[in-house]
């Protein structure tokens, strides 16, 4: 909305500058409307540039123990060694969410390389069976929870990654559905980066402190332990790790 405001307002210049300019100047038609529109140009340059894009990849890694722990997949720590001591024997050609974590490449903002199942999409959209991990249900038989990542409903104006988990316990987690409980939102800001010019210096600086702060509202804390130059960005929260560079 601020943005459509603002809009509006470069345009009402334009035009207050050509009437200005034939009525009052006294400039010919042409020249006023010339006039007026290098104004346009000028004040409109971003959005007829074309939009800067770096594609980039992104690692997220949950932190297992905890995430299962809390939300009452597993029991016991003894639970979880057993079930890392399972993942240790699958062939690391085999994708496996719990050892492997999610992985994509944005390409462009419209095609996603999932490296999981080695196919092309449109959107982040993940669904993946934890495997390893098996719940009781009440009717008596077993079955494997579930992590999702789809787009947030309720999120920054930006957008967001929401993950989800399943939750056996849904009076405790009231925001559970059939696609189990929000455990975090990955807001879109911290890739914005890969939409800017490396070059406008300023521009990056004052974006750089707009992200984390908006990181630090949805939990998510900066690394800063890596510095050099060529060390992908890292984002901690409680349940994730999350690393992401340009290509």
């Amino acid at each position: 909305m601020t943005g459509n405001v603002k809009d509006i307002g470069k345009l009402l210049a334009c035009v207050v500058l050509y009437l200005f300019l034939f009525f009052v100047v006294g400039f010919s038609e042409g020249r006023s409307f010339w006039l007026a529109a290098l104004l346009a140009v000028l004040l409109f340059w971003r959005a007829l540039k074309r939009p800067h894009f770096e594609p980039y990849w992104v690692w997220i890694k949950p932190n297992w123990y905890p995430l299962l722990l809390d939300y009452g997949l597993i029991k016991s720590l003894e639970e979880w060694q057993q079930i890392a001591a399972k993942l240790e024997h699958i062939p690391a050609s085999d994708y496996n969410v719990l050892r492997d974590g999610m992985r994509f490449t944005v390409l462009n903002p419209d095609l996603i390389y999932r490296s999981d199942n080695r196919e092309f999409a449109s959107r982040v959209r993940f669904t993946e069976f934890l495997q390893e991990v098996s719940l009781l249900h009440p009717g008596g038989w077993f079955y494997h929870p579930m992590v999702y990542i789809d787009f947030a409903l309720k999120s920054p104006p930006e957008g967001a990654y929401e993950i989800r988990i399943t939750a056996t316990d849904s009076v405790e987690h009231k925001d559970c559905n059939e696609k189990g409980v929000t455990v975090a939102l990955l807001p879109w800001v911290e890739f914005s980066i890969y939409r800017e010019d490396r070059g406008d210096v300023k521009r990056l600086v004052r974006l750089a402190v707009k992200r984390d702060k908006q990181m630090r509202e949805y939990g998510w804390t900066r690394d800063e332990t890596e510095s050099y130059y060529e060390a992908p960005e890292a984002i901690e929260h409680k349940y994730f790790t999350v690393q992401h560079k340009r290509i």
